[in-house]
């Protein structure tokens, strides 16, 4: 190759190198999932509007914002949660308090249900069997 050609093409690969994106720790953990996504109905009964977080080996991935007094569905994509078992981790804004759960399990497809109480350490998270009624 041409020694006049050569620069050129070397900064033209350097740049499209540092162009490629590379995927968030989600995404890469999602790519390595065997596993569907997981449903999670948050009802929340705070004071506060809620961040939600799926918590993953001390690492939080933000799934949702779900305003006081409101439910929502959120769906958390693949590989957030270690395979079978889930765990969430919530802010609510302006307040002091935030909540981690216990770890529970969770089958392929299944759904997690949240309950966000007005004395955030006293919430609960717990698994509905596929087809049945989210917990009010």
């Amino acid at each position: 190759m041409n020694r006049l050609y050569a620069i050129p093409v070397a900064l033209v690969v350097g740049i499209a190198a540092g162009c490629a994106t590379v995927p968030a720790g989600g995404d890469a953990i999602a790519a390595h999932s065997d596993y569907g996504p997981t449903s999670v109905v948050v009802s929340n009964s705070n004071l506060h509007d809620a961040e939600v977080y799926a918590y993953r080996g001390g690492v939080r991935f933000h799934i949702g914002f779900v305003p006081a007094g409101s439910t929502q569905t959120l769906l958390v994509r693949p590989g957030l949660f270690d395979p079978g078992h889930a765990q969430l981790y919530v802010y609510c804004v302006g307040a002091p308090d935030t909540y981690l759960s216990d770890v529970v399990s969770v089958n392929d497809g299944g759904r997690a249900v949240l309950r966000l109480l007005p004395v955030l350490n006293q919430s609960t998270l717990i698994v509905v069997s596929e087809g049945a009624p989210a917990a009010r």
